[in-house]
């Protein structure tokens, strides 16, 4: 637990970083399929 504890910050910000790009991403290519 502790070890999950310590690379949690850095691993976290980068799965949301990730999380987010990809979001957008597809987002974004979501609303090229409307229009």
């Amino acid at each position: 637990m502790i070890s999950y504890q310590i690379i949690s910050k850095d691993q976290f910000f980068l799965l949301n970083f990730n999380t987010f790009l990809t979001f957008k991403k597809s987002w974004f290519q979501y609303n090229l399929l409307i229009l």
